[in-house]
């Protein structure tokens, strides 16, 4: 067995360079789904924040107020 020909490595370099796309495809796909990921969240915050301040705002106007001491009737018995 003598020393390789370069016809022999060419397939090594094909395949290293096929594993090379593959990985790079799939690191593609993993940033298209964390950007899906992303967008999907920010969707979700941007359509119910709005509605939770409304929501709390309202809840601070009808703040329930405690009576005086003078006019707790129960308090006096």
């Amino acid at each position: 067995m003598g020393p390789r020909s370069n016809s022999d490595s060419r397939p090594n370099v094909r395949l290293f360079a096929r594993m090379a796309r593959h990985k790079y495809i799939q690191n593609l796909f993993a940033v298209i789904e964390f950007v899906i990921i992303f967008l999907v969240i920010a969707f979700l915050l941007t359509t119910t924040v709005p509605g939770l301040l409304r929501l709390r705002k309202r809840s601070q106007a009808f703040r329930i107020t405690p009576l005086p001491e003078s006019s707790n009737r129960l308090a006096t018995g």
